[in-house]
């Protein structure tokens, strides 16, 4: 475990010592798992609220409050790195995403009657699935290490192979590791807490009315022959999915084609259009 003689500010959380910790029944994993309903019918503005969550968490002040922060304690810190941005999320299929965080933890002991910073990460992964009317999230693949370089899973019943764990002075014993893992986990757990309750604040089914799905027939009946593609995205809330692309010979000249298709959170209803030198030559659509 690392050790560092200086003390720090920070956080208290509260760790359960005798929670078992849940697991995936399918892959065995230890996982957190939870979902909120939720009312939006647009895929990338669900998306784009997780943007801005993972963006509060880069902010101290939030991670206070979300941690319950005693100032005058000064103990414990804790910092997030979760890229929720689309450019790091990997997409899984079916509105399903994957995106990797890390969280850190410092802790002040004493050793020897001398005051001492123990510190450590979690790093994790968070996939999370849109539907119609719910978000459906885990955080799974939980590695603790004591460097941030020799991680032990979750699942393990030894903890990580370092050179801490090496010494005699410092070696974390099996109900130790147990500890050190329940500790992690509660700190997760507070995470993926925060998660549902700003998303229940800002598009929970109880906060919102429900929004009119732009997939359907009358967003479909607007959609006119010469219209420009920032138009089309527009009016149907979003980027669309590139089916195709390429480049076509019409009356002699060279000319961009593209297709771009629209669906609903539950992928049964889409709209295509094809779009020629960025401009509307057909559509199709798909039980609407």
């Amino acid at each position: 475990m690392r050790y560092t003689l200086f003390v720090l500010l920070l956080i208290s959380s509260t760790i359960s010592n005798g929670q078992d910790l849940s697991t995936d029944p399918q892959t065995g994993l230890v996982w957190i798992h939870d979902s909120v309903e939720i009312n939006s019918s647009n895929l990338q503005e669900v998306r784009d609220y997780l943007t801005k969550w993972g963006h509060t968490l880069l902010d101290g002040e939030n991670l206070k409050a979300v941690y319950n922060l005693s100032n005058a304690k000064q103990t414990e810190m804790v910092a997030i790195n979760l890229p929720v941005g689309s450019v790091l999320t990997r997409e899984m299929g079916g509105n399903k995403f994957s995106t990797n965080g890390t969280l850190t933890y410092s802790k002040v002991k004493t050793v020897a009657l001398t005051p001492v910073v123990s510190s450590g990460g979690v790093k994790f992964s968070m996939v999370y699935t849109v539907r119609a009317n719910k978000l459906i999230y885990e955080f799974t693949g939980l590695e603790y290490s004591h460097d941030m370089v020799h991680y032990g899973k979750f699942e393990d019943e030894k903890p990580p192979k370092d050179s801490y764990n090496s010494s005699l002075l410092f070696k974390m014993g099996k109900s130790e590791w147990l500890k050190v893992r329940q500790e992690y986990y509660a700190n997760v757990q507070v995470l993926a807490n925060n998660l549902k309750e700003y998303v229940n604040n800002l598009i929970g089914r109880k906060s919102v009315q429900p929004e009119q799905s732009r997939i359907s027939y009358a967003f479909y009946q607007a959609i006119k022959a010469d219209m420009p593609l920032d138009e089309i995205k527009q009016l149907l809330g979003d980027e669309g999915k590139e089916l195709s692309s390429g480049t076509v010979q019409v009356n002699g000249k060279s000319a961009k084609q593209q297709t771009i298709a629209w669906y609903d959170l539950d992928n049964t209803k889409s709209i295509t259009v094809t779009f020629l030198d960025g401009k509307v030559v057909s559509k199709s659509q798909t039980k609407l």
